[in-house]
């Protein structure tokens, strides 16, 4: 089958989840015996961070230079024409006219058999009524709660309406995205695979690791301030914190503000992007992961992968799924005493970190491309043979 995946952002600078899952995608299917595309818009030159040379799929970036009525500028002051909020907000996020025409004329040209989008709003980009001689997937690369609290209802709306099928990452994402779009498009959840490394971390040095990009949501600042008071009683520990600085610059300034007036700057070290992340990983014992909410949480599967058991908040949505209390991790109120406490157990309690360890690694294994790819195959079949 010829199959297209469409992710509308940069993806050659980028070191998040969701592009690494965009290649990988790609390449697994290109390993399956499918004539694969993968498509997205970047303004700067080059081929993706993660893939792995030579490429066996197309890769092709679609970006083109706005031209002047769909240069931000002017398209920002459109918007301000609309005095209706709602329309406004609808045409902020939604893809430009020029970018729209871009993506339509080159499905056009290609007419793949499948089309996978990586943002609901890609639907907009879609040549007219494709769905109903070709395949449209709409995969879902974040909870519940992250579409239906920061996208217009509309646009789900239109893009539930728009695809053959929906894939969230989780099946208890599925009531509630029903419940609240009323949508009859059918449902499959599958989970994003991981790599399994041959061996797991020893699980003896001195290192608390955290790995994701440098951003609010991902709430580096808790970890530190947890960290801190505990931190004069185990002063051979250290916290390293890896992920993308220029995400928001502002909030990389703060937590290096924050390390300094907390006089961590020996211990809490931010390391930036890594290409062998599980070679770091490997380094530490556990890990730490106060982000506020997950799709589903790639770099904590990664962890796990390794055999790191990982502390989480118990109501961020996507962490407290994957993290089994006192099985391969531990859940704590969103409190900073309490993720401290947590943090002290698992440096004190060495017995008790080695059988979350291994609980960890084997928990994992679900995940893996074999077993994730056996889903993917399945919902093709199922879709190509209900035509």
């Amino acid at each position: 089958m010829k199959i297209l995946l469409l992710n509308l952002g940069p993806v050659n600078n980028a070191f998040g989840g969701v592009e690494k899952v965009f290649i990988e995608l790609a390449e697994n299917f290109s390993s399956l015996g499918h004539n694969v595309i993968a498509t997205y818009f970047d303004k700067n030159p080059g081929l993706p961070i993660f893939l792995n040379k030579p490429a066996k799929f197309r890769i092709v970036n679609l970006f083109q230079s706005p031209n002047f009525w769909n240069s931000p500028v002017i398209l920002k002051y459109r918007s301000f024409l609309l005095r209706n909020s709602i329309l406004r907000k609808e045409f902020r996020q939604v893809p430009y006219p020029q970018k729209q025409k871009i993506i339509k004329d080159f499905i056009r040209n290609e007419n793949p058999d499948i089309v996978i989008l990586f943002q609901p709003e890609a639907t907009y980009c879609l040549p007219k009524n494709y769905k109903n001689t070709k395949k449209i997937i709409l995969t879902l690369h974040g909870s519940s709660t992250y579409f239906i609290n920061d996208y217009l209802k509309k646009i789900i709306t239109t893009s539930f309406d728009s695809v053959n099928c929906i894939v969230p990452l989780l099946p208890n994402y599925i009531q509630e995205l029903k419940k609240v779009f009323c949508t009859q498009t059918p449902f499959f959840a599958i989970p994003n695979s991981i790599t399994i490394p041959e061996k797991k971390a020893t699980n003896n040095n001195n290192i608390i690791t955290y790995v994701a990009r440098i951003t609010p949501g991902k709430r580096q600042d808790l970890l530190i301030q947890a960290f801190a008071l505990i931190a004069h009683k185990y002063p051979d520990w250290k916290v390293t914190l890896w992920g993308d600085k220029h995400c928001v610059p502002s909030y990389t300034f703060q937590l290096q503000n924050q390390i300094s007036k907390l006089h961590l700057e020996k211990q809490v070290l931010l390391c930036g992007t890594s290409q062998s992340i599980l070679s770091e990983l490997q380094k530490a014992s556990f890990s730490v992961f106060p982000s506020e909410s997950e799709g589903l949480g790639l770099s904590l599967l990664e962890a796990f992968s390794c055999g790191l058991p990982v502390i989480g908040f118990q109501d961020a949505p996507g962490v407290n799924v994957l993290i089994q209390n006192q099985y391969n991790g531990i859940l704590v109120s969103e409190n900073i005493i309490d993720l401290a406490n947590a943090m002290r157990e698992m440096i004190q309690n060495t017995e008790k970190r080695l059988t979350l360890s291994n609980h960890a690694f084997e928990s994992v294994k679900k995940y893996s491309q074999v077993n994730v790819l056996k889903q993917w195959n399945h919902l093709f079949d199922t879709l190509i043979h209900n035509r």
